[in-house]
C-alpha cells in the first residue's frame, strides 16, 4: 500500500497566499493610481486631506499582512525564473 504525503497545517496556508497573489498585486497597483481627471465644480475642499493626488498615492500602502504575503510570494519569483531552463524558439 502507498504511503500517504504528510499534511502539513501550514500548507493551506501557503497555497491561499499563492491564489491570493494576483489580487494583491492588483490591489497594490490600484493604490498607486492617481485621479487624472481635473476637479471642475469650482467648489472648495475643505475636507482636510491632501490636494496633491501624487503624493496621496505615494503615501499609499497596502495593509502590513497583505505586504508580507505579497512579498512572500514575490521574492522567490526571480530565483525561479532562474532555475527554470529558457524554452528555445
Amino acid at each position: 500500500m502507498p504511503m500517504s504525503r504528510p499534511h502539513y497545517g501550514w500548507w493551506g496556508y501557503v497555497k491561499d497566499i499563492i491564489r491570493r497573489y494576483p489580487a494583491l498585486c492588483a490591489q497594490e497597483a490600484a493604490l498607486r493610481e492617481t485621479c487624472i481627471s481635473p476637479n471642475l465644480s469650482g467648489m472648495p475642499h475643505g475636507s482636510g486631506a491632501p490636494s496633491d493626488p501624487v503624493a496621496d498615492a505615494a503615501l499609499r500602502e497596502l495593509p502590513e499582512v497583505n505586504r508580507r504575503e505579497l512579498n512572500a510570494v514575490c521574492r522567490p519569483l526571480p530565483r525561479r525564473r532562474r532555475l527554470t531552463p529558457a524554452k528555445s524558439a
